[in-house]
């Protein structure tokens, strides 16, 4: 649990660092430079490990589905970088998490890939309800807001959160023929071998941008590595809903002190009562979610 907070903490850290990358690279751009240091960063861990895995991948064992993993994780990245600039950190947050939560819910009554199965019932329904409340009103969004924000930037923040949730459970498919390295590595390839192509085929001084980036913005691939193995590993163990509502507090809480700096180049928002007060709603939503479920304490 405490580990689902961190990465969650960091989750936040890494779409603040995507979108300062987007400002000179664009959208593709910066998911590039995400997914390629992502798997520098895997390939690394896995020669640290056991330097003959990296000419034994072992990749065909996969079935056919399970590949599309890396795929809707291209859009997934994309999408949330499109919804951090349109509606904030801090909020795009709220809506990418929240969808997140409510596809997981689905994901566990099901017991998909083989995680733990958790039946859906009206106090969950109740819980998520409530989340969804405290999430509106910590957002606060007025009525001119309401007006004048982009109704893409919520759909796609939304489908953003599908994205992650269902990808999510697919890593862990994909866990149980490989290794967790192995397994993050597949993630990675497909959106560092398509971006790159589309990258520097439609801009010859696209590398010479990269290469001009701030330095500590690369880190947006060890933060992804780390979230991807820790997240494969607990959902297998505790259900893809609970990991999320622990994501959940971290995320959230790390967005809202992002956004307070102001930054990454972004109209700074303040930390206020009613922020605070409506998060402990949401918590409190979470609780219901999950606080009744057996084992959840033990984790």
């Amino acid at each position: 649990m405490i580990l689902g907070f961190i990465v969650g903490a960091g989750t936040s850290i890494m779409n603040a660092f995507n979108v300062s990358l987007s400002k000179d690279l664009g959208d593709l751009g910066a998911a590039w430079v995400f997914f390629a240091t992502s798997t520098l960063c895997c390939v690394t861990l896995i020669v640290l490990k056991d330097p003959s895995q990296i000419l034994n991948l072992n990749f065909k064992i996969l079935p056919w589905y399970l590949w599309s993993s890396g795929f809707i994780n291209i859009l997934g990245v994309i999408m949330i970088i499109f919804a951090t600039k349109s509606l904030g950190l801090y909020r795009a947050t709220l809506v990418i998490l929240s969808s997140q939560i409510f596809f997981s819910l689905i994901f566990d009554h099901l017991g998909l890939m083989g995680i733990p199965k958790i039946s859906f019932s009206l106090l969950r329904m109740f819980g998520f309800l409530v989340l969804i409340l405290g999430c509106g009103l910590s957002a606060e969004f007025s009525s001119r807001e309401f007006e004048t924000l982009s109704l893409a930037g919520f759909l796609v923040a939304f489908f953003a959160g599908f994205c992650v949730a269902f990808t999510g459970i697919l890593n862990v498919g994909v866990a149980a023929y490989l290794d967790i390295l192995r397994a993050s590595l597949s993630y990675f390839l497909p959106g560092t071998v398509l971006l790159g192509i589309w990258c520097f085929l439609s801009d010859k001084k696209f590398l010479n941008l990269v290469l001009h980036q701030k330095t500590y913005l690369y880190l947006v691939g060890v933060i992804n590595t780390l979230l991807i193995i820790v997240q494969t590993w607990s959902i297998t163990f505790v259900g893809e809903g609970l990991f999320f509502s622990i994501f959940f507090i971290g995320q959230t809480a790390m967005a809202l002190w992002i956004n307070s700096k102001g930054y990454p180049e972004m109209e700074r928002t303040f930390v206020t009562p009613r922020k605070i007060g409506a998060l402990s709603i949401a918590v409190f939503g979470l609780l219901f979610l999950y606080g009744g479920s057996s084992g959840v304490l033990s984790y």
